[in-house]
């Protein structure tokens, strides 16, 4: 940023010095010898245009130009962007350009100044400000709605459905939040429960993500084989670890797919 301000100051000031600008033609040797930038990626041919402006830039250009810099009234970088490794591109504006592209960010300054209530040079320190609060509530919202969660599904952990070889599985529909959810409610779980198994699921229209997690301590189950031998019910894919394993399918076939799970579990 501090390069680019350097470079729109530059220009500015060899705006107002009012340099006289001259084309001439020479031979590529010539214009060599005499200083002139040739530009990269550029082919020239035998005979070269040479753009002098004042003492300040001499280089090769076959463009159309004005015969004083004043001509260009004013100059203000809009873009810069990579071109290449180690290459920047800058674009910009001048004349009336430049003073509309001006006119807009000035407009968009004083809207800012009124909504926020104050001077221009406190806007960025206002808009800073806003944006911690944001961050700060936004971290409560996710506690609360963690609290909430956890106070909604904490009663369904117990509800535990004891499988024929004493294994026991608890299924949870999670219906507010998302997939990003599970990791954090079963974390909870398994902290309650040390031997259960729990498959925790959402349905989104059409779509089901689910999760299967137990206890790192319960090593007779394998979460990720499980999925694996069950979701091609839901045309699922996922897998994950031994102790927890996720994926995401069609809905249509929760029951059965719930079912395989349990056969599965039951094989242990």
């Amino acid at each position: 940023k501090e390069e680019l301000l350097k470079v729109e100051q530059l220009v500015n000031q060899k705006i107002s010095d009012s340099l006289d600008v001259t084309a001439s033609f020479m031979t590529k040797e010539q214009a060599t010898d005499k200083g002139a930038m040739a530009l990269f990626g550029e082919k020239y041919g035998d005979t070269v245009r040479v753009l002098e402006m004042g003492n300040f830039s001499l280089e090769l250009c076959g463009g159309t130009h004005v015969k004083n810099t004043k001509d260009i009234g004013v100059f203000a970088i809009t873009i810069e962007t990579s071109l290449s490794s180690g290459v920047r591109r800058i674009e910009a504006v001048t004349s009336l350009g430049a003073y509309q592209y001006l006119s807009k960010r000035s407009e968009v300054l004083l809207k800012l100044e009124r909504s926020l209530s104050v001077k221009s040079s406190k806007v960025i320190d206002k808009v800073d400000t806003l944006q911690s609060d944001l961050k700060e509530k936004n971290k409560i919202i996710e506690q609360l709605k963690d609290q909430i969660q956890t106070s909604a599904t904490k009663d369904q952990f117990n509800n535990i459905d004891q499988l024929s070889n004493g294994l026991g599985i608890v299924t949870v529909e999670l219906k507010d939040g998302s997939p990003k959810d599970f990791r954090n409610l079963s974390d909870k779980f398994v902290d309650q429960d040390s031997s259960s198994v729990l498959f925790l699921y959402l349905i989104d229209n059409d779509k089901i993500s689910y999760l299967l997690r137990t206890n790192k301590q319960n090593k007779k189950v394998n979460c990720s084989q499980v999925l694996k031998n069950s979701q091609d019910i839901v045309n699922g894919r996922g897998g994950g670890r031994p102790d927890m394993a996720q994926g995401s399918g069609d809905s249509s076939s929760l029951d059965g797919f719930i079912t395989r799970i349990k056969e599965e579990l039951t094989r242990i």
